[in-house]
């Protein structure tokens, strides 16, 4: 917290190049401590889950959920066997014969099934953190700094006002839109979606001092859409992954972090102010690390993958 104190206080001293080297080296140094300190959520079957889910890593466990069991020997219990064998070598049964409905027991059971410590411990997690903290710092400095944006570009308060209602409405419907989303298409391809959204909308604002009206209000719908779109993917990723028993606090602790990384939203605008086409360069400059989060979901295709999607 001293650090971004200093940031605000040192006033004119502080230059574009120097915030953005201490910004970069912040998500850098996450980004080790995810890759380094961390361990994939496979690691964690050997010996971290609880005795009673021993179960293996890959295929299909089966529970039973229909009448009693036959007796054995009978035509109805070969049946039974016939599946499961069948279900196994994944010969292509709907994972529903015979009373018996198919789980997944991937490395994402194991990771749900952890404690709050092995969680926050996981690559997982500390991939999701780095990835929150990096949104959240580009909608905190846009949301932070619209009003005085959009007097820089010429626009009355009007504007200003346009764009709290566009960013309040806008994300009624679009959380049903965004839950079809996840549900049909998986996390992988809703995230790049949020992505590419984002770095539109920054690319936009760097593009040019002033836009068009019709242009200006496409730019706060991307920015409104991605916002939602991304608060929406995040919780409901942190569920599927993480499971609900440590869900609050695995939300409260990453949402702690992100928060503090977006302090730098206060450095960042008074360093913005301080130079003509300062917000330009700063959002030229956000769309990168928002474009580069690509990486991170492209690599949920995996986890998509593990659940069945």
């Amino acid at each position: 917290f001293s650090v971004f104190v200093l940031l605000v206080d040192g006033g004119p001293r502080w230059s574009l190049s120097t915030l953005f080297d201490l910004y970069t080296g912040l998500l850098v140094a996450l980004g080790v401590v995810a890759v380094v300190f961390t361990q994939p959520a496979r690691r964690l079957e050997k010996g971290d889950r609880p005795a009673l889910s021993r179960a293996p890593s890959r295929g299909l466990s089966f529970v039973h959920v229909g009448p009693p069991k036959p007796p054995t020997g009978t035509a109805d219990t070969k049946n039974v066997e016939l599946a499961r064998l069948s279900q196994s070598s994944g010969s292509g049964t709907d994972g529903a014969t015979g009373g018996l409905i198919a789980k997944n027991t991937g490395p994402y059971d194991s990771l749900r099934e952890s404690s709050l410590a092995l969680q926050l411990r996981s690559r997982d997690f500390l991939l999701l953190t780095v990835f929150y903290s990096i949104f959240m710092i580009q909608m905190q400095f846009f949301v932070g700094s619209v009003e005085v944006q959009l007097e820089r570009r010429g626009v009355d308060s009007n504007g200003a006002k346009l764009f709290n209602i566009i960013n309040s409405v806008i994300g009624v419907p679009l959380v049903f839109t965004v839950g079809r989303a996840l549900d049909r298409t998986g996390f992988a391809p809703t995230a790049v979606a949020v992505c590419a959204l984002a770095t539109l909308f920054h690319i936009g604002m760097a593009a040019a001092q002033e836009h068009a009206t019709w242009v200006r209000y496409g730019l706060f719908v991307l920015f409104a859409s991605s916002r939602f779109a991304f608060f929406s993917f995040l919780h409901a990723l942190i569920s599927a992954m993480f499971g609900f028993k440590n869900f609050g606090r695995l939300v409260g602790i990453s949402s702690a972090v992100a928060a503090t990384v977006a302090l730098l939203q206060y450095a960042i605008i008074a360093v913005a102010l301080s130079e003509t086409d300062g917000f330009q360069i700063v959002h030229g400059v956000l769309a990168v690390p928002v474009m580069a989060s690509v990486v991170y979901a492209i690599r949920l295709r995996k986890f998509d993958k593990a659940n069945g999607n």
